[in-house]
């Protein structure tokens, strides 16, 4: 298991968690607050160092005065309370944004708990309390404009300067920031500190993110295993003489559901398109995380990808078919590379047997013999159970499809047409 050094999160969906259940939203706050409690308590006893929580934007202070009003008091009873978790935890706690906007007693019981666990050391935690990255970096610049005024700034300005002005001075930026209840946005939220993080976003409300959920993202295959990336990168060899870009990028941002800019697909183009620099963007994208539905975004700089594993496989497959006239049976080697790599079994089978469907009697005798050869080890065994299992329904709609398309062939005769 990957632990990162710093983890951010955005603790999104306490609300709509109460809503469901016929709740008021401060009851949401509430369990909310509980919750990062505990998973404090994971963090550091999985040894992250640095954790990070957005806990009330800049932008929360327009929400109803009822909402407000109950984030205040929830902040005035945590900010007390957590003086003993800092201490049982042995937590340094640090609250980052504009504290001034608050009311004396909030800020005066935040200098309190900062006071108080300066000296922890096991796990230091920041709460992002009336945060905002724009607001942020603007103060960081007036800051700075001031001190450059009063010749305590010498220029230019390098970007470790930049961050020595920022609220986290001081403070590594994230390894991976963590969004719950399924938005998918960073919300003003570190836009400086989180520009090589990765992200990771789960459906999940963060009153129910426990302890499984915060390790899912820990659990990400860091690299391909040296058989797959031996496979992998001779399919692509074999391929590359055929076509420059080996999986049309801009298709696959062009066609993926989640939204991208049309900025990340220009750093795309601009990459240099080398095969080896081209190969090692492939491996970024094949970097597959195993649990299902969930969504890992990487940042390098060769551009920006997202990767939502069964679907950009399925997107890819029907390229090759679509776009680079591959066969079915040309696409079986990378069949196997996909499950091996994290694609669900049921999806790029879905898809194979549509595929099949489209294609000549005599064709798709020779795909079914090679897949029920129990010899012929080119077929992932997961696939042929899946077949076997499925064979009878497979079966009809193959001899309809074939019926089909034999009547489509079969010009009318006069006689067979009703007067």
């Amino acid at each position: 298991m990957r632990v990162p050094n710093h983890i951010a999160i955005i603790l999104d969906g306490n609300g709509r968690w109460a809503k469901k259940r016929g709740m008021p939203r401060s009851f949401g706050h509430v369990k909310g607050c509980e919750n990062l409690e505990d998973i404090c308590e994971v963090a550091k006893e999985l040894g992250v160092k640095y954790l990070t929580v957005y806990a009330f934007s800049t932008e929360n202070w327009k929400r109803s005065k009822e909402e407000v009003d109950g984030l205040m008091k929830l902040f005035r009873n945590y900010l007390k309370k957590c003086i003993k978790i800092s201490q049982k935890n042995n937590m340094r706690v640090k609250v980052i944004g504009d504290i001034t906007a608050f009311d004396s007693d909030i800020q005066e019981s935040i200098k309190k708990l900062e006071d108080f666990s300066k000296d922890f050391t096991d796990l230091h935690f920041q709460i992002a309390l009336n945060y905002g990255s724009r607001d942020e970096i603007t103060r960081a610049v007036n800051r700075m404009l001031e001190d450059q005024k009063a010749g305590k700034l010498e220029t230019p300005v390098s970007e470790d300067t930049i961050s020595d002005y920022l609220d986290t001075a001081g403070i590594p930026d994230p390894d991976l920031m963590i969004r719950t209840s399924g938005e998918l946005r960073l919300s003003n939220y570190l836009l400086w500190q989180l520009a090589y993080s990765e992200f990771y976003f789960t459906d999940v409300p963060w009153p129910d993110f426990k302890k499984e959920e915060l390790i899912n993202p820990l659990t990400v295959q860091d690299d391909l295993s040296e058989e797959e990336t031996s496979t992998l990168k001779t399919m692509i060899e074999k391929l590359w003489a055929k076509f420059v870009v080996f999986f049309d990028l801009e298709t696959t941002f062009k066609y993926d559901p989640i939204y991208r800019s049309d900025d990340s697909v220009r750093k795309c183009k601009q990459a240099d398109t080398t095969f080896e620099n081209r190969f090692n963007i492939y491996l970024q994208i094949y970097k597959i995380k195993k649990n299902e539905n969930q969504i890992l975004v990487s940042y390098n700089k060769e551009g920006s990808f997202i990767l939502k594993h069964s679907k950009i496989w399925i997107i890819h497959l029907k390229l090759l078919i679509n776009n680079y006239k591959y066969s079915l049976i040309d696409l079986i080697p990378l069949i196997n590379v996909a499950i091996n790599n994290g694609c669900e079994v049921k999806y790029i089978f879905d898809f194979f047997i549509m595929e099949m469907l489209k294609l000549e009697e005599g064709d798709v005798k020779s795909i079914q013999d090679k897949i029920e050869n129990k010899e012929d080890t080119s077929i992932p065994i997961e696939f042929k159970k899946l077949w076997n299992k499925r064979k009878k329904d497979i079966t009809e709609k193959i001899q309809k499809s074939n019926e089909k398309k034999q009547r489509e062939k079969t010009p009318f005769k006069a006689s067979e047409i009703d007067s």
